[in-house]
């Protein structure tokens, strides 16, 4: 008689146990799908909201002068990328492809400023004007428009097969 009762708790306790965790499992399963909704929540509204930035893209450099302006002549025309969060690339344009030469490509970060109105990128500034981008060193001023179709600038990484 003791050791079907012991038999019979021990089944009751393993059925409890079992409630127990199954009833854990479905609360997880319920809390991350929550905490999913939240984060695509959180993503559409910054999305929305301008979290993007609008210098997001590739920009070249547009050599047409404007009023009283002249064109920097034999200095190969400057490219730059924006890439997310903060990444930013500049090269030189090989004109005769129209892509950016690998061999002159450069990274570094950039910052915000001025109400995200202003971007700051090693010794540049740059904002943006309409449907271009005014980029200062120095004195010098430089003027660029968005690229639109397929990049321009050479992959980050490139991988090569084994073998």
């Amino acid at each position: 008689m003791a050791l079907a009762s012991r038999t019979c708790i021990r089944r009751l306790s393993d059925i409890r146990m079992l409630v127990r965790s199954r009833i854990t499992c479905e609360d997880a399963r319920v809390t991350g799908m929550a905490i999913m909704r939240l984060l695509c929540l959180s993503l559409a509204l910054s999305l929305f909201t301008g979290c993007v930035s609008k210098f997001d893209g590739e920009w070249v450099e547009n050599r047409v002068p404007s009023d009283g302006e002249s064109i920097i002549s034999g200095e190969p025309r400057m490219a730059i990328s924006f890439e997310g969060p903060s990444l930013v690339r500049m090269g030189l344009v090989v004109e005769e492809m129209q892509v950016v030469d690998e061999n002159s490509v450069q990274q570094s970060g950039y910052f915000l400023f001025d109400g995200w109105d202003k971007a700051q990128f090693g010794h540049m500034q740059a904002k943006v004007q309409g449907d271009e981008m005014v980029a200062v060193t120095g004195r010098t001023e430089r003027r660029f428009v968005r690229v639109k179709g397929k990049s321009i600038f050479p992959p980050r990484m490139v991988l090569y097969p084994w073998g």
